[in-house]
């Protein structure tokens, strides 16, 4: 079943029959601390704000389905250097809010949970999210 799915079970079996939609858009704006002309290099500051949405059913079975739904808002602090005028490199940490939920339908009824076993390791289940990363990108 697609419940298996979720539950991270046969997934590569499974996954021939599945059908999964879904989306993500994001945003972040930076205030960078250092002098304006230097910009976008330096230290800076940015609110960051992320949804996705998925919907995966068996193939030909649309009344069962798994909706997921993750979303987050996030204050971010980093550092961005621009080497050989052509590599930037961004490093950043910060807090943040999230929101992680899965739907199931059809499955004698529905139901929604905010732990979502299999997708998510359960060592952080509440809404507080750490952000720790790094991006390699080409400057231009």
């Amino acid at each position: 079943t697609l419940l298996a799915v979720a539950n991270g079970k046969n997934g590569m079996q499974l996954a021939k029959n599945t059908s999964i939609s879904g989306f993500r858009v994001q945003g972040m704006y930076r205030f960078y601390l250092t002098r304006p002309w230097m910009a976008p290099q330096g230290f800076y500051i940015g609110p960051h704000a992320s949804y996705a949405y998925a919907k995966a059913s068996m193939l030909g079975n649309n009344s069962q389905y798994i909706k997921l739904v993750y979303s987050n808002i996030n204050l971010l602090v980093g550092i961005q250097c621009v080497l050989f005028r052509c590599i930037a490199i961004d490093g950043f940490a910060g807090l943040g809010y999230r929101s992680n939920y899965q739907e199931l339908h059809g499955y004698r009824g529905s139901f929604t949970t905010t732990a979502i076993p299999g997708l998510f390791d359960g060592s952080n289940p509440g809404h507080l999210k750490l952000n720790l990363g790094m991006n390699l990108g080409v400057a231009f």
